[in-house]
């Protein structure tokens, strides 16, 4: 489902995204997942985004950000009807720059430069009714204001609503008028448009179904700097969806994706190109490793996460454990939780570098501030046996329930075992049922019979709270799974 342009991410989103009130880069940028790196960009270059060279009229008029003359002649500019300068003057209130923060302030600031028809308050203004930012919350007049921006041509405003027509939101749901919007948006070469535009076409919403259309606007919103797009025109590369199928070509896409902490297009890269280099003819192969390479030797830990796993798989080149870890080396210390995770395994089993459990358990830990389950259960074992830092039972435990809450099995089979039959925890047959269970779940081989042991000496009250429990940890949000 798109997001509005400049709405916040979802929590779970590990870059930080630019804020849409910056008055250097007003409009902000967001895609289906946010288009991080453009932000980051946009940030850098003191630019607007998707406006490459137009800089903030702040500096044109040679006022520095914070300076207190500056902000006593903005707000002079402001008390007229200089649209601008309302909105700049509600930008420094909504950060809370020169003057308090004030998210009331803002709102009626950007509202008084709507009105003065300042086409970027008027975007500004819809997206806080959108969310409620400073004002109560109001849909309907939030598309007013995204339709009166558009209407001047603001390419955000136009995407945005763009994404209220598709979904319902303020105004009818007309799936023909979000294509309507998407494209005119996409021809001004916004990335996130151009990524929801190629959706409409893969769905046949809107429009009728069309793969080449969707893989041309794909390719368009990856060249644009869309980490979705780059990520989905990848996948297309990978098996000649609307474009020959070139393995190099989606590895290509999927780092760029991944540089920009795209978690799928990491994965890809992990999955799909580990498997497949070994299967490629001879030309390919050496294709898509210098590939690797250079953005390896580059900077890029994806790459040399991938590689390292290439040369210690032995995959598409001679099996080189201490490459691998030379590799693994590189992507950890620029804080890749796999390669710190898969350098710690190496450190405590000798391979490809000298055995070190001391040096192990300090990248276990980096892992498990990550918060890596497989990271924090093995730290959890070293932690119990006192091997590589000091024994500490209650960190094991710490250690143990934190991955087993993330949906670790084996720590979550540890942990009912725990709580059946040790003294570091307290002895808890709810609990050693509840674990057992989640454990038995995700196909752990001993947990099923743990928690058949369990069941006959339970009460039927224990066992029904047991279970009832288990039922609201599977309907929590939050994420679950081993990593």
């Amino acid at each position: 489902m798109p997001q509005l342009i400049g709405s916040e991410p979802p929590p779970q989103t590990p870059a930080a995204r630019a804020n849409p009130e910056d008055d250097v880069r007003d409009s902000g940028r967001a895609s289906r997942s946010g288009d991080r790196a453009l932000a980051r960009r946009a940030n850098e270059s003191k630019e607007e985004p998707g406006r490459a060279g137009d800089p903030p009229l702040l500096r044109e008029r040679g006022e520095p950000d914070d300076d207190r003359a500056a902000l006593e002649r903005l707000v002079r500019a402001a008390e007229p009807l200089d649209a601008e300068a309302q909105r700049l003057l509600a930008a420094r209130y909504a950060r809370g720059r020169g003057v308090p923060m004030d998210e009331q302030a803002a709102t009626a600031l950007y509202e008084l430069a709507a009105k003065n028809g300042n086409a970027k308050a008027q975007f500004m203004l819809a997206l806080r009714l959108a969310e409620g930012r400073g004002a109560s919350q109001d849909e309907q007049a939030a598309a007013g204001w995204y339709t009166r921006a558009a209407v001047q041509g603001h390419a955000e405003a136009q995407c945005n609503l763009g994404v209220m027509y598709e979904q319902g939101r303020g105004v009818k749901e007309d799936a023909g008028k979000a294509v309507g919007m998407y494209k005119r948006a996409a021809e001004q070469e916004l990335a996130e448009a151009q990524c929801n535009l190629a959706h409409m076409y893969v769905k046949g919403n809107g429009v009728p179904k069309d793969d080449f259309e969707a893989t041309k606007w794909f390719a368009r919103s990856a060249a644009g700097g869309c980490p979705e797009a780059q990520l989905l025109f990848g996948l297309r590369c990978s098996i000649g969806n609307g474009v020959p199928k070139d393995w190099c070509e989606a590895a290509k896409w999927w780092l760029c994706a991944a540089e920009q902490g795209d978690p799928l297009a990491g994965l890809c890269l992990a999955c799909f190109v580990v498997d497949a280099v070994s299967e490629r003819p001879p030309k390919e192969r050496r294709k898509l490793l210098d590939l690797l390479t250079r953005a390896a030797e580059g900077g890029q830990a994806t790459a040399q996460f991938v590689l390292a796993l290439l040369h210690e798989l032995a995959r598409g080149t001679p099996k080189d454990e201490c490459m691998a870890a030379v590799w693994y080396t590189c992507a950890a210390e620029q804080g890749h939780d796999r390669a710190q995770l898969y350098l710690a395994r190496m450190h405590e089993e000798g391979r490809g570098v000298p055995k070190n459990e001391s040096v192990a358990a300090g990248w276990y830990a980096r892992a498990a501030e990550q918060r890596c389950a497989t990271a924090q259960f093995r730290l959890s074992l070293m932690a119990e046996a006192g091997r590589g830092i000091p024994k500490d039972d209650s960190m094991a435990v710490e250690l143990l329930t934190r991955s087993a809450e993330q949906g670790h099995s084996e720590a979550q089979f540890r942990l009912a075992e725990k709580h059946h039959r040790d003294d570091t925890v307290p002895q808890d047959p709810v609990e050693a049922y509840f674990w057992s269970t989640l454990a038995a779940d995700g196909r752990h081989a001993d947990a099923q019979r743990l928690r058949d042991q369990l069941a006959p000496i339970m009460t039927e009250e224990q066992v029904a709270l047991a279970e009832r429990v288990v039922d609201l940890f599977k309907a929590r949000p939050g994420p679950s799974g081993q990593s």
